[in-house]
């Protein structure tokens, strides 16, 4: 996993160019979101200091990210927060976490505070 942390207490998480899917060339064909006891796409905040997201502790788990050759990974969150955001990109094409490039380009998973 990486994590970036930006100076306003916002972490940005996502699949470090190391993990197995992109540095492996696996195709990615889905996202789950919905584990654990609430379905992490269902998250809203509000306000300026978006207040309102899922608490998430170091081993919470983010997503399940299902592969074309049957191998399966859980996301965990890496750090305690609250989640503020999901990458919706990756809900609709998940297979920008296939390519290596894009990994390192910066797409994040979601944003904790």
């Amino acid at each position: 996993m990486r994590v970036c942390v930006i100076e306003c207490r916002l972490c940005i998480i996502g699949l470090a160019a190391s993990h197995s899917i992109p540095r492996l060339g696996k195709q990615v064909t889905s996202i789950n979101y919905n584990v654990g006891k609430v379905d992490r796409l269902q998250n809203q905040v509000q306000g300026k200091r978006k207040k309102g997201g899922i608490w998430m502790e170091v081993s919470s788990p983010l997503c399940e990210i299902k592969c074309t050759d049957g191998s399966e990974f859980l996301v965990l969150a890496c750090v305690r927060g609250h989640l503020i955001e999901i990458n919706r990109r990756l809900v609709d094409d998940p297979s920008l976490l296939s390519s290596p490039q894009k990994v390192r380009s910066g797409s994040p998973s979601l944003k904790c505070e």
